[in-house]
């Protein structure tokens, strides 16, 4: 294993070296040519670097952190740009707005979307380093690779661009819901929005949605020697239970994945247990396999507790994040025939579905796969990263002079 402030150090001094010694020819102009796309690249390394060397795993202090090396960065490479913070729960979100007059009214052109937050990771996860043709560390593939791709061609960049980049995606999504609000009210909804998810360099058309729920069973409690003075609310559960199961077999092959994760009741021997509480969810790929999980579920309650009368059965949400699917398939046929990529569904969920609710045009697209990241070993291939970079270029029309006519 070698540090990437290593790895990059050594590659800038080969290519100064190897510019030093450029002399009159033919070749002169191809080699000044490569030299500056390598330099480019270097950019990117010295920005994982950065971005991967700072925890931003929960502390709202390493995440102002990591907003202020991006500010600082951004105010010293672009001489105009807009920058707003919206601040989520002590941590901000950035919307920044590049080759635009004001943060509003904006229909064009391209937004860059990204979280800034990782999940829990090792200390020596946060020190990057390179083996093998890949980087390793936490959060490289999910997603400061992509979030450093985004900071380097923006510079090359002639059209109205927006770069947002959220806090706690890998928590509650109260960052991104603070951001909708903020883009909503401003109306700003480009031509095209990308998230850089790890896709494997693919265009992600559809990510799950989750929907959380906790279901508490009242039964009457008495003592276990006269059990038929009460009902037993950990009976009733298990034949909640049951029905939970039979919903999962009949719609997992609607795309949606049931599971019930927490059951908790009673409190002793002695005691008919008065109080059950089960803690179950799904993923879902459409709002309709959704509607379809939870009209089955009604119907079981109703079932059940036809079998036991004077109990109770109450459940309530605890939790949802929005799915996703890409509404526009000639749009995203057109797409992936342009950049020569293919179309996929991701089985996770992301921020596309907030943004799809406020009318966004949006794709998810990104480097490293999602197998790679949350791992201890998370890493991501150099050449995906650097082929990801060409493909937002061949997007955006960089470096050639036309911008593509997709944006």
């Amino acid at each position: 294993m070698q540090k990437l402030t290593e790895f990059y150090q050594k590659l800038e001094a080969d290519i100064h070296h190897e510019v030093d010694n450029l002399k009159g020819g033919a070749a002169i102009k191809a080699a000044a040519y490569s030299c500056k796309i390598r330099m480019a690249n270097l950019n990117v390394y010295r920005i994982i670097n950065e971005l991967v060397s700072i925890p931003t795993d929960g502390s709202i202090k390493n995440h102002q952190r990591c907003i202020q090396y991006i500010v600082e960065y951004i105010n010293s490479s672009y001489s105009q740009c807009i920058i707003k913070h919206i601040p989520t729960n002590g941590k901000d979100n950035l919307i920044i707005g590049f080759n635009v007059e004001k943060l509003q009214n904006i229909q064009t052109g391209l937004m860059l979307c990204g979280h800034l937050d990782v999940v829990k990771g090792h200390t020596e996860q946060f020190t990057p380093t390179v083996n093998n043709n890949k980087i390793y560390g936490r959060g490289v593939a999910d997603m400061k690779g992509a979030i450093a791709c985004y900071l380097e061609l923006i510079a090359h960049l002639n059209m109205p661009v927006i770069l947002c980049l959220t806090c706690d995606e890998e928590t509650n999504m109260q960052g991104i819901k603070a951001v909708c609000d903020f883009l909503k009210k401003r109306n700003i909804k480009p031509r095209l929005t990308l998230i850089g998810e790890p896709t494997d360099n693919k265009l992600g058309i559809s990510s799950t949605g989750i929907e959380s729920y906790k279901t508490t069973i009242y039964g009457i409690s008495a003592h276990s020697s006269v059990p038929h003075r009460g009902i037993n609310a950990i009976f009733i559960a298990a034949r909640v239970l049951e029905q939970l199961e039979k919903i999962s077999f009949e719609v997992q092959d609607k795309e949606v994945c049931l599971n019930v994760g927490i059951i908790s009741g009673g409190e002793d021997m002695a005691t008919i247990p008065d109080k059950t509480e089960i803690s179950w969810g799904f993923r879902y790929t459409s709002a309709k396999n959704a509607q379809k999980v939870m009209e089955l579920y009604d119907k079981a309650v109703v079932t059940v507790l036809n079998q036991y009368q004077g109990a109770r059965i109450e459940t309530t949400k605890t939790a949802e994040f929005l799915g996703y699917t890409a509404s526009n398939l000639q749009e995203t046929a057109r797409l992936c025939e342009r950049l020569n990529i293919k179309p996929t569904s991701v089985n996770y969920t992301t921020e596309a579905g907030y943004l799809a609710e406020i009318g966004h045009n949006v794709y998810l697209f990104g480097p490293g796969k999602i197998e790679q990241a949350h791992s201890d070993n998370e890493y991501i291939n150099i050449d995906d990263l650097m082929n990801y970079l060409n493909i937002l270029k061949e997007l955006t029309g960089v470096p050639r002079t036309l911008s593509c006519s997709i944006i």
